[in-house]
């Protein structure tokens, strides 16, 4: 075997897809079956019920009696049956492979795509860029970005998978890898609507986008490929409209929307009834809050990365004669990012019980994932650029090298370390199985257990209702108790909150509250009928 025909870049990218790829199975390899969040454990559960059942459903029989209160967060009651309150895409998708596979695999499925992207999005920046060296460092500021580090191994969560199919789709787009062209088109398109089974609702900016760059390049491009490329799309998608009908009731509504507005097109009604103008909108938008969070979830939280992208960005804006390709790129990018945190930054996600913390397992991370994959090539341009300025070729590729280096070490503190790191985030997942256990040890199999945060990890192996500081759920509670053994799983009560329960507001509804267990800072309660 000839050594000297292997390129440098691709040993270095492999070596360090190794590295990635034993890292982020750390939430996967030899771990119980738990998850950190209520949407990992709802597509875990319903990709089970597709490899076992053959249905993207759990069904529950006492759905329809107590008015859709018993399913727990990131799940939709539709009478007898609960269903995503989410994509579709994860737990359909998964759920077929590990019918083909076995269930073992799936909980490794997303750091294999998350590897597969990065050696395809090494390809895709060398085509735009014209630069190895660039692409080199844009793959590997991708691949240990803390946001992707992280995110890829949150295998049960949509956002990983959704930009790696992205990504692909950019490969066969842009790359073309085969020589058939008509292929190239074909199987783009279908990754594109694939990727948007997994987050649907990125279709407001994914859909301009790309219509821009098919018009912008229409003389470059024949029109039967562009055909082929919206027809692939369309074919990928009119699937989810009949699972949706199927599901929801309608082809529009999905399990974000059938609770809120009912459909994607109430929605737009809404917006286009208004009577606001484009500008006017824009001035309506809380400018504050985006900025607050955009700064401190895109850029503070990973300051190294980002003054180093701004830096690479204003190196090609700068530059004489940018390629059309880098130049299109550019505008891509400040498009794209200015969508995303107008829209995600408009939000105030808790996702942490302190909501002062600012954290990687934030949702704004996961939802500025195209982002940090966007800025990854002027991290390249950046570190290549110094590169330049350095005569002596050892030197400026030591140089070049140790700054690549450096960003890597100072990424996985955030990653691994810091409040909501994976390893904080390994030790919750063991607990989290413990206190399953002990409460599943206490409870019969036909419990129904009011929860605040613990449905993550008590169903489906136990019914649940979520929350329990309810005026629904206390009204509901004399119901449920005549059909199942009714608990509470949560803070534990002082003894000032025990007594206003059971001698005030419990009063009414004929019920008592009586401690069970103290499992760690929360407790389990059950309800009982007073005689």
């Amino acid at each position: 075997m000839d050594f000297k025909k292997w390129r440098l870049d691709l040993i270095v990218l492999g070596v360090g897809a190794v590295i990635f790829f034993g890292t982020i199975s750390i939430l996967a390899w030899k771990m119980p079956l738990v998850y950190n969040s209520p949407d990992e454990n709802a597509n875990a559960t319903f990709a089970e019920s597709v490899r076992t059942q053959n249905a993207l459903l759990v069904v529950e029989p006492l759905g329809a009696e107590l008015r859709g209160l018993l399913h727990p967060r990131s799940v939709v009651a539709v009478g007898t049956a609960l269903v995503p309150g989410s994509f579709l895409g994860l737990p359909l998708f998964y759920g077929v492979v590990s019918k083909l596979t076995g269930p073992m695999l799936i909980r490794f499925l997303t750091p294999l795509l998350a590897v597969a992207a990065i050696f395809a999005w090494r390809r895709v920046v060398e085509v735009l860029f014209k630069s190895r060296p660039v692409a080199l460092i844009a793959a590997l500021a991708l691949m240990f970005h803390p946001a992707f580090w992280y995110y890829a191994s949150r295998s049960m969560m949509h956002n990983a998978p959704f930009v790696s199919l992205l990504i692909f789709s950019a490969y066969f787009v842009f790359v073309r890898p085969t020589k058939k062209t008509e292929i190239n088109w074909v199987v783009g398109g279908a990754l594109l609507g694939l990727a948007l089974w997994f987050r649907t609702v990125e279709i407001v900016w994914i859909v301009p986008i790309v219509a821009g760059l098919l018009i912008g390049y229409r003389r470059r491009i024949k029109p039967k490929m562009i055909l082929f490329f919206i027809a692939s799309i369309v074919l990928l998608l009119v699937p989810m409209l009949f699972l949706n009908q199927q599901l929801y009731g309608s082809p529009l509504t999905t399990g974000y929307t059938i609770h809120r507005t009912g459909s994607f097109i109430d929605s737009a009604v809404n917006v286009l009834s208004s009577g606001n103008s484009p500008v006017e909108a824009i001035f309506a938008l809380d400018i504050k809050t985006i900025l607050k969070h955009a700064w401190y979830y895109s850029v503070a939280l990973f300051s190294w990365m980002s003054f180093a992208a701004a830096a690479g960005f204003l190196i090609v804006v700068g530059q004489r004669r940018p390629c059309r390709a880098a130049r299109t790129y550019l505008i891509v990018t400040v498009l794209v990012a200015a969508w995303l945190w107008a829209f995600y930054g408009s939000f105030v996600f808790h996702d942490n019980p302190d909501p002062t913390l600012v954290t990687i397992g934030n949702s704004y991370v996961r939802y500025w994932l195209p982002i940090f994959i966007l800025i990854s090539p002027f991290v390249g341009e950046l570190i290549v650029w110094l590169g330049r300025h350095i005569r002596q070729i050892f030197v400026s590729r030591l140089m070049m090298t140790v700054l690549t280096v450096a960003f890597i070490i100072l990424n996985i503190h955030p990653t691994f370390f810091a409040a909501d790191g994976l390893l904080s985030t390994r030790q919750n997942l063991f607990a989290f199985a413990a206190t399953r256990e002990s409460v599943l040890a206490a409870t019969e199999d036909d419990a129904i257990i009011i929860v605040d945060r613990a449905d993550k990890f008590l169903w489906p192996d136990r019914r649940v209702i979520v929350p329990l500081r309810s005026e629904e759920t206390y009204a509901a509670m004399p119901t449920i108790i005549t059909l199942a053994p009714l608990y509470y799983f949560g803070i534990t009560f002082p003894p000032a909150d025990m007594d206003y329960l059971n001698q005030e507001k419990l009063v009414g509804s004929g019920l008592q509250i009586d401690w069970v267990k103290t499992i760690g800072e929360e407790s389990l309660y059950q309800f009982r009928l007073v005689k």
